[in-house]
């Protein structure tokens, strides 16, 4: 196993469990729920995330090949819980971290090697 994909095992398992209460009320940091494209199971991963002029960007550290990235792209929507805030975004498509339309913090936190982002319009 890589180390990138250990250290993703190691953050599913332990991390993501102490941070992701604190992960709804400290931007950058963001909760994506989700629904499982096989289980029909909800889900929620911590995530970083920046909402700037009507759209939400959240930054794919581990890429586009984690499960809950593939439940988002695949359904095109899920609900982003940040600064208290629960936001329905919907049009969830995947552009690079270096694209020009993504805000500059998510930019400089994927800059190397360039991450993929998810980008979607905020409904509410």
């Amino acid at each position: 196993m890589g180390m990138q994909r250990q250290l993703a095992v190691l953050n599913r398992r332990y991390t993501n469990r102490l941070l992701g209460p604190m992960s709804y009320r400290m931007p950058p940091l963001a909760v994506v729920d989700h629904v499982g494209r096989k289980t029909g199971r909800p889900y929620s991963t911590p995530v970083i995330a920046i909402v700037s002029d009507g759209r939400a960007f959240v930054l794919l550290n581990y890429g586009p090949e984690t499960q809950w990235a593939k439940n988002v792209l695949s359904v095109g929507e899920y609900t982003l819980h940040r600064g208290g805030r629960a936001l329905r975004v919907t049009g969830a498509h995947q552009v690079a971290s270096d694209s020009p339309e993504v805000p500059a913090l998510i930019r400089v936190a994927g800059a190397w090697p360039v991450r993929p982002v998810i980008v979607g319009y905020v409904v509410t």
